[in-house]
């Protein structure tokens, strides 16, 4: 564990810094002796199980440490989120065509050019890093609206919020679906504002 994490959470559960790296020590034992050092949710569930019997249990409840439990950060998290980049795609370009007013034109482009990238991205940040490939059929009904395509954006936003638990969480992955997530967030004041 890093030297500064260490210290931070020792201090909050005001221990000493050899206890916490003692607790940090036996939850490596469980966990690699429960899913194996190359398990893609190791360093969270090492993290998780650490809090706990620092009786720091916040943010503890997302770990469930059953096989079910771990499932959901696999290929098949990552696809369902593809597949929403996919169909949130898709709906972003019959938007960026149906729109009379210019500066949503621009707006709607511009998001449909960035989930493009980002979905692209995201894949083949998954795939570089793990051992699988992706797999996002496109099988499910687009539940996104055709309508209105500011309700569609905010549909977006809180289909992204939803999804980011069952994103793996490595660093790249985090940093860049935040990144979207913001990029959403001027997209819907460009959308608001800029008329």
């Amino acid at each position: 564990m890093p030297v500064p994490a260490l210290k931070g959470l020792s201090k909050k559960a005001d221990i000493s810094k050899a206890r916490a790296e003692h607790l940090w020590d036996k939850a490596k034992n469980i966990v690699t002796k429960q899913y194996g050092k190359k398990h893609k949710g190791y360093y969270a569930l090492v993290m998780g199980i650490t809090k706990k019997m620092m009786g720091l249990g916040e943010g503890f409840e997302e770990f469930d440490l059953s096989e079910e439990g771990v499932a959901p950060h696999s290929s098949s998290a990552v696809d369902n989120i593809l597949r929403n980049l996919l169909m949130a795609q898709r709906c972003a370009h019959i938007h960026h065509w149906r729109v009379k007013s210019l500066s949503l034109h621009l707006a709607l482009g511009e998001l449909y050019e960035m989930l493009t990238e980002f979905a692209d991205d995201l894949a083949e940040f998954y795939m570089g890093m793990s051992d699988y490939t992706v797999n996002p059929a496109q099988s499910d009904p687009n539940h996104f609206s055709e309508q209105d395509p500011l309700e569609f954006v905010r549909q977006l936003q809180d289909v992204l919020k939803e999804l980011k638990p069952t994103l793996p969480q490595e660093g790249a992955l985090v940093n860049k679906y935040e990144e979207l997530q913001g990029d959403l967030a001027r997209i819907v004041y460009k959308m608001t504002n800029l008329k």
